[in-house]
């Protein structure tokens, strides 16, 4: 399955943490996985 297709299929919901100065990345479906990144893009990405 490519990327755009799973971005399309769940729900995301990227945040700014303050604490960790990035945004934070989480699957609204799957609330242990997460992602971060210095843009929202990067989180959404999770390299």
């Amino acid at each position: 399955m490519k990327t755009h297709e799973l971005i399309e299929k769940y729900t995301y919901r990227v945040e700014w943490s303050e604490e960790d100065k990035t945004h934070i990345a989480r699957c609204l479906e799957f609330p242990s996985l997460m992602a971060h990144g210095d843009t929202i893009e990067d989180g959404l990405k999770g390299d």
